[in-house]
């Protein structure tokens, strides 16, 4: 249980990691809430300043016990002089966001079977460049045909424009094609 003398001590000097290191924080909201109902005057500055100081403590606390999605998802405001509660509350959800990340990663490397890094043989893309590729090779091959159906400058773009994607779809960039643990 926390004294009245501690709580006005702590909260004129705006020591929230004193109220944050508390072992069950409800208990602590609720002794602020009837600290407030019984000693409070909140008509007065002291007291406008009390409820100023737990309302910016609550959202302290919320900050350092968000979800990733919802650290995201929800915007606040705070004082210029909360800047290193809300630093170290970053902190937290960098290292939150590093954990998972290390956790995802584990899962897809062992699905790779001992692989670190694995790229599919056939993969969506270089199925799409074979297949522009193909295409060039039947315009390049019915070319009599299609020249006399339709003029020389349609199959001679269709050859260009495929070959073009084929090469693209084909361009691979920092993907390394197998590493395996000896």
């Amino acid at each position: 249980m926390i004294s009245p003398e501690t709580i006005i001590q702590k909260s004129y000097a705006r020591d929230y990691d004193y109220f944050l290191s508390q072992g069950n924080f409800l208990k602590v909201v609720d002794t602020l809430e009837k600290f407030q109902e019984g000693m409070v005057d909140t008509n007065s500055d002291a007291g406008k300043n009390f409820v100023q100081f737990k309302r910016q403590l609550y959202k302290l606390y919320e900050v350092r016990h968000r979800s990733m999605l919802e650290h995201e998802a929800f915007s606040f405001k705070v004082e210029r002089r909360n800047l290193k509660q809300l630093y170290r509350a970053n902190i937290g959800y960098v290292d939150e966001v590093s954990r998972y990340n290390m956790a995802e990663n584990a899962i897809h490397i062992g699905q790779l079977q001992g692989a670190a890094f694995k790229q599919q043989t056939l993969s969506t893309q270089r199925l799409q460049g074979l297949g522009a590729f193909a295409l060039s090779a039947w315009t390049y091959a019915n070319w009599a045909y299609l020249t006399m159906l339709v003029g020389p400058t349609v199959p001679m773009l269709t050859i260009t424009a495929g070959a073009v994607y084929g090469a693209l779809k084909f361009n691979y960039k920092n993907e390394v094609s197998k590493i395996e643990f000896a």
